[in-house]
């Protein structure tokens, strides 16, 4: 079987390694200052994208440092155990074999210790996952732990290599820890001219144009140039432009901090393929480049200019959103590579130091605030009968005043709502502006804990247990009792009151008989007056009629 070009054509010193001449200065400064001692960062970080060379300057160094080297692979020793097993033993003595033996001084002298792939802890700690069918563990159990107790007490120099430096960095101190170096991926130039020595060594004709298009297919990495150009070598020792016709693209993947480093780099239109080979949407790009905008750019004009660019960015993602139109993703994409990069009137060779999106880290920071905000407002529109909206801006700003302010009164109004609303001490802590660890936290969580036991007759930790579950069931069964007295009491009340009605009912119909009995009487009696005096009007009308009728009588002399 052929041996592995990669391997055979390793560097055996610095001064073989092609490109990144940089990134390689500052490594020798490092380790020149373990020789002097103990240096304030005690490991060193070397990062970039796969077939940059990370590794092979790593052993590179060890060699010209007259270094020993344990190589371990975070892909296959992951978990704080096995890290604590090889590289912590080894650390925290002077000399140390590749297995972590101790031997004394005059046996040996320091070793580098080399974490490859360290991106690969997770930190993953739940149930078997990891574990082969042996049961043997290659989970990340504290591995990213482990390395950062190691570090703070090694006493020899440690490389961490990482393709993702945010994988490895994120919610932990290892970047301030650590002596961070960036590798650049490779120019074409220089990969075809670590394929011209392979070439020479190994006695192949090839043709000059067959070897650029392996150098230029590459993309940057020699790794994949050494083994595609091993792999036509086994066609024949002359190499012609028509055996690399059948060679294809690579679909190469970068890295977000890649990505905006050959952005803010950049001077020629190439720029506008770091979108296309970036694995990730337009409309996660603008709060990257916010950020690291300022720091990349160093004159006023050219940083006007790029957060124009993001400025119209922003514009096309916004109409993405509201049309549902993806199409305009391509403008977006443009303005954020191109229309950066081209927004600055001079070259920058400095590489900036790539930072998270203050924006987001704010908002993952505050995310616990928010939830609790959400809880308690809930809570407080449940007990006060408001909407949740009304609670959160109007009565929640009042219950973080009296919070504080009870503490004059021994707590009470903060033990009695902690109680009433069933707050947890996240959400005391809230309402207290103080960090959930706080002993006024406890204290009033504790206060309203044995409030409750002594309404209740059960402590909340209790609430699922048998206890709190009887407990439960005898305070309904009271609650029930002293409902059904309470209607007991209502129905006789309204039963007192229907008697007391019925009889007034009565009462009054009697009266009102009485009185239509006495006013009947009255208007008979009334009747009977004025038909008898109608009776004698018409009697005398009648008389006087009827003397008005008769003839007058004679005189009589």
């Amino acid at each position: 079987m052929d041996t592995d070009w990669t391997e055979k054509y390793r560097p055996a010193s610095l001064s073989e390694v092609y490109g990144n001449t940089g990134a390689v200065e500052r490594l020798k400064k490092w380790a020149r200052a373990w020789q002097r001692g103990k240096p304030v960062k005690r490991a060193a970080i070397l990062a970039g994208s796969p077939g940059v060379g990370k590794t092979s300057t790593a052993l590179a160094l060890a060699k010209d440092m007259g270094w020993g080297v344990i190589e371990l692979n975070a892909s296959d020793v992951r978990n704080a155990e096995n890290i604590k097993k090889i590289a912590m033993r080894g650390a925290l003595f002077e000399t140390f074999t590749d297995t972590g033996e101790f031997v004394s001084s005059r046996e040996g002298g320091k070793k580098l210790i080399i974490l490859d792939e360290a991106d690969n802890l997770y930190e993953r700690t739940r149930g078997d996952e990891g574990k082969d069918r042996q049961g043997k563990d290659y989970s990340d159990k504290g591995g990213k732990s482990a390395i950062i107790h190691t570090i703070r007490a090694t006493m020899q120099p440690i490389i961490l290599i990482v393709n993702d430096l945010y994988a490895l960095t994120k919610n932990s101190p290892l970047k301030k820890l650590c002596e961070t170096i960036r590798f650049q991926k490779l120019r074409a130039s220089e990969i075809e001219k670590a394929l011209r020595r392979i070439v020479l060594a190994e006695g192949i004709e090839m043709e000059l144009e067959a070897l650029k298009i392996i150098s230029e297919r590459a993309d940057g990495d020699l790794r994949a140039a050494i083994n595609d150009l091993q792999a036509i070598s086994r066609m024949g020792k002359r190499i012609t432009v028509e055996m690399t016709e059948g060679m294809g693209f690579r679909d190469n993947v970068i890295t977000l901090q890649d990505a905006l480093i050959r952005i803010f780099t950049g001077t020629d239109a190439e720029v506008r393929k770091v979108t296309w080979e970036l694995d990730e949407t337009p409309d996660s790009l603008p709060s990257w480049v916010d950020e690291n905008l300022p720091a990349a750019y160093t004159r006023t004009s050219d940083l006007v200019r790029g957060f124009d660019a993001i400025s119209r960015a922003d514009v096309y993602l916004g109409r993405v959103r509201r049309r549902q139109y993806y199409g305009l993703w391509a403008y977006a994409s443009e303005m954020l590579s191109l229309g950066v990069a081209m927004a600055k009137q001079r070259e920058y060779t400095r590489t900036p130091d790539i930072r998270f999106p203050g924006w987001i880290l704010k908002m993952s920071r505050s995310k616990g605030m928010r939830q609790a905000r959400t809880a308690i407002s809930r809570k407080i529109a449940d007990w006060c009968h408001t909407s949740i909206n009304d609670a959160r801006m109007e009565l929640l700003p009042i219950f973080r005043v009296l919070f504080p302010q009870s503490a004059k009164r021994d707590y009470d109004f903060a033990v009695s709502m902690t109680d009433n609303l069933d707050l947890t001490l996240s959400e005391v802590a809230f309402l207290l502006n103080v960090s959930p660890e706080d002993e006024a936290v406890e204290e009033i969580v504790e206060r309203a804990a044995r409030r409750r036991e002594e309404r209740t007759g059960f402590h909340p930790s209790e609430m699922g247990t048998k206890k709190g579950l009887s407990s439960g069931i005898e305070m309904k069964k009271v609650r029930g009792k002293k409902a059904v007295e309470k209607k007991a009491r209502g129905g006789e009340k309204a039963e007192n009151i229907k008697g007391q009605g019925e009889k007034e009912r009565i009462k009054g119909k009697e009266e009102n008989e009485s009185k239509s009995q006495n006013g009947g009487e009255k208007r008979k009696k009334g009747q009977g007056k004025g038909r008898e005096k109608k009776k004698e009007e018409r009697s005398e009308g009648g008389d006087e009629g009827k003397k008005a009728e008769r003839p007058p009588e004679k005189a009589w002399f």
